[in-house]
């Protein structure tokens, strides 16, 4: 999972502080392995440490000038509408990560009121459904999604 995050950001880390990583990773995941309470698959909780302890390693890492702007430039690169921080580039990915995992039909109703801010009755009408019906997918997605974020974002779903 590392790996292949890593290089979905482009591989701007050395091989040896990846190591690293992956080491930090799996501590972290041992560490807090105790808290896990199966509201989501066991992969998508590890997912979680994996942005985190990656994204912390690239900070670190881009603590001098030079390297902070290659950091700047990849972040900006990554995402359609660009995150201000790699905090915020890990919680953009975990969160469409999220809505990956959810039903087709809530998923797009989900992107197209938050992204699109589309209204409920535009929701219904575009999808030929009863108003009630689409706005009991959109809050029961909010509510599986809450369930899967909220243990890796704290408080912040």
């Amino acid at each position: 999972m590392v790996r292949a995050k890593h290089a979905r950001l482009g591989g701007p880390l050395p091989a040896d502080i990846v190591d690293d990583v992956i080491q930090n990773t799996v501590t972290s995941v041992w560490k807090k392995l105790d808290t896990f309470r199966g509201e989501s698959a066991l992969s998508s909780w590890c997912f979680g440490f994996v942005g985190h302890e990656l994204f912390r390693a690239i900070h670190r890492w881009s603590a001098d000038r030079s390297r902070r702007v290659e950091v700047e430039s990849l972040t900006e690169s990554l995402a359609d509408e660009s995150p201000s921080s790699l905090d915020e580039l890990l919680e953009y990915d975990l969160i469409h990560f999220a809505l990956r995992q959810l039903e087709e039909d809530e998923a797009s109703i989900v992107r197209a009121k938050v992204f699109d801010d589309w209204t409920f009755q535009r929701i219904a009408t575009e999808w030929r459904l009863p108003l009630g019906t689409a706005k009991t997918r959109y809050y029961h997605a909010l509510d599986l999604l809450r369930a899967r974020l909220s243990p890796v974002l704290r408080g912040k779903v």
